[in-house]
C-alpha cells in the first residue's frame, strides 16, 4: 500500500505532538509527506460575552490568542519537519474537525 501524503491537525500540546510523531513515522514507512494543518476556533459564546458584557471591545484579544495558538502549531510543525515545503503547512481559523 502506498500513500502520497498524510494530513494531521497540529497544536502545540502533548497529544498533538504524539499525533505528529505518529504521522511522521507512518510517512517515513510509506515514503509519504506530511501535511500539517493549524486550525483553531474560539467559542462564540465566550467571544460574545467578552465583547459585550465583560470587557467591551476585547474580542480582538480572543482572536489574537487563537492566531497565537496557530502560530505555535506552525513553529512546532516546522521544527519537526524541517524540510517541509511551504505548501505542506495549511492554517485557518475554523473548526479543526471540519478543516482537516
Amino acid at each position: 500500500m502506498a500513500y502520497a501524503s498524510l494530513i494531521t491537525h497540529v497544536r502545540d500540546d502533548a497529544p498533538s505532538r504524539l499525533r505528529l510523531e505518529a504521522a511522521l513515522a507512518l510517512a517515513d514507512r510509506f515514503k509519504a509527506k506530511v501535511i500539517g494543518v493549524g486550525a483553531e476556533t474560539y467559542p462564540p459564546a465566550a467571544l460574545a460575552m467578552e465583547s459585550s458584557v465583560l470587557l467591551p471591545g476585547s474580542s480582538y484579544g480572543v482572536l489574537e490568542a487563537t492566531r497565537s495558538d496557530i502560530e505555535a502549531a506552525r513553529k512546532l510543525f516546522k521544527s519537526r519537519v524541517p524540510g517541509a515545503d511551504p505548501e505542506d503547512w495549511r492554517e485557518t481559523i475554523g473548526r479543526p474537525a471540519e478543516v482537516v
